[in-house]
Parts: structure tokens; sequence; C-alpha cells
């Protein structure tokens, strides 16, 4: 298994749902990695339509801010590749990042 080591994917695969019809749904690349400290990835070839979005980029960065307490901070990038799904997929995107 070489998932979390820089330069190799994972498929993922999900439940059959009203959006999806199961089984693999998109694809993560692990970009960049160090050790309790952060990892770059990204989220892409999506097998069924996200809202829009063609691909998700992200890091994942962790803090030791006590003993046993670790403060987790993500920032997540969408790119999108219809214009017409710019203004709804921002409304959920704004909606939604306020209970992240």
């Amino acid at each position: 298994e070489n998932w979390g080591k820089p330069g190799f994917t994972k498929k993922v695969f999900v439940a059959k749902s009203l959006t999806q019809n199961g089984g693999w749904a998109s694809v993560d690349n692990c970009i960049e990695r160090i050790e309790n400290k952060y990892w770059k990835l990204e989220i892409n070839n999506f097998q069924s339509w996200m809202l829009g979005f063609s691909r998700f980029t992200g890091v994942w960065q962790t803090t030791e801010i006590a003993s046993n307490k670790i403060l987790v901070d993500i920032v997540i990038h969408c790119f999108l590749t219809l214009r017409c799904c710019i203004p709804s997929t921002g409304f959920l995107l704004s909606f939604s990042g306020k209970h992240i």
C-alpha cells in the first residue's frame, strides 16, 4: 500500500445514493506530505456530476497546541468547469463553510 506517499493515488469508492451510482467515485492524489506537519492533496476524476467542480486541492496542516491537543487547519480550493454553476455553487460553499 503506497497511499499517503507523495506521487501515489487511490480510488475512492462510495455507497449508492441519490447522486452516486455506487462504486468508484473519484481519485485522491497525495502531492506532498511531511509527517505530523501537513499533507497536500488533490481530488479529481469524479465519476458523477459534482456541482460543476472539476477538482479540489487542499492542505491539511496539524499543530500541537498542548499535550494531546492537536489543531487541524484545512484549506480547500475548488475548481469549477462550468461558469453557469458559479453563483449557486458559491452560495452552497459559503453556507456550508460556516459549519465546518
